[in-house]
């Protein structure tokens, strides 16, 4: 139970959680072991408590499955002889592992037998970004797993520093409807990165939804919507209503032909200026339909304007 599932409205998004709280509420100081053998720390095993490094070492072991599709060990029996092994230094095999450059190596160091030579915690998780989106090898998996998922309905996308734009091209493979762009970045040197996802972008994306927990910078929103395929049919802003992003919208609903939906949040009941509400009113002439929010905590709040 420590692969957990995040929805956030149609989106999704994997986290691992703490691989040391799958305990027994009624545990109590004793020389008691819990777990699942392959995944538990060497040191552990020995009868010694849990910590952050005992989760690094339960880390790797994902690493290894994910890589394989196999679970560690899983062709022996879960008994006191593979116990014995583990705190030995046995690890799972490495030698026929297609991974990326570097992969295998962070791996390895979450499995040292010497908790304090494992990576930190953060240091990991950050290690293992990079390799994912930095190697060729890692290009190929998108590769098999684009053509495995041709129909993928939604795709999130979070928008960091770590973030590397030679994944796109995989997505014009893809036939998504709904596009989630998530934010977590604050500075102005985004603007490629914006043009390469909506050159990218297949014609199959109906939808595209913007979320922030920084700063939104409205001309990344331009960027994309300038250079996107005319066929959107939803564009949700979420809280971000102001003039440059509808003005944004309006030169999209310009340049496309069809009916065009816009959806937006007003926080805490917030009004559009003269010049926003003048927007707005020739947004609606171009026959986009306008669904503003007055809370995004009270789905029926809302006031919908043909």
């Amino acid at each position: 139970g420590n692969i957990l599932m995040y929805q956030y409205n149609q989106s999704h998004s994997i986290r691992i959680g703490d691989l040391g709280l799958s305990k027994p509420a009624t545990e109590v100081e004793n020389s008691e072991i819990y777990g699942i053998i392959p995944y538990m720390a060497p040191e552990v095993l020995q009868g010694q408590k849990y910590t952050i490094k005992s989760d690094i070492y339960s880390f790797g072991m994902i690493m290894w499955e994910w890589m394989t599709g196999r679970r560690p060990f899983w062709d022996r029996a879960h008994d006191i002889e593979l116990i014995i092994d583990i705190c030995d230094g046995l690890r799972p095999q490495t030698s026929n592992i297609n991974a990326p450059e570097g992969y295998i190596e962070l791996m390895k160091e979450c499995w040292d037998p010497d908790p304090s030579k494992r990576p930190a915690r953060g240091i990991s998780s950050i290690s293992l970004q990079r390799l994912l989106v930095s190697d060729k090898t890692t290009i190929q998996i998108i590769q098999t797993i684009s053509d495995h998922c041709l129909n993928l309905s939604t795709l999130e996308i979070k928008v960091d520093s770590t973030t590397d734009i030679s994944i796109f091209p995989y997505l014009k493979n893809l036939n998504i409807k709904i596009l989630n762009i998530l934010i977590f970045i604050n500075n102005n040197g985004m603007g490629d990165w914006f043009i390469s996802l909506a050159n990218s972008l297949p014609t199959s994306v109906k939808e595209i939804s913007f979320h922030s927990i920084t700063l939104f910078h409205s001309s990344y929103f331009k960027i994309l919507l300038d250079n996107c395929h005319e066929y959107l049919v939803t564009i949700n802003l979420n809280d971000y209503i102001n003039l440059y992003n509808l003005k944004a919208v309006l030169d999209y609903a310009e340049r496309s032909n069809h009916h065009l939906r816009l959806l937006g949040i007003r926080m805490n009941g917030k009004r559009l200026s003269d010049d926003e509400s003048q927007l707005m009113d020739k947004i609606k002439t171009k026959g986009v339909n306008v669904m503003e929010f007055n809370s995004i905590y009270k789905e029926t709040d809302y006031v919908f304007h043909q």
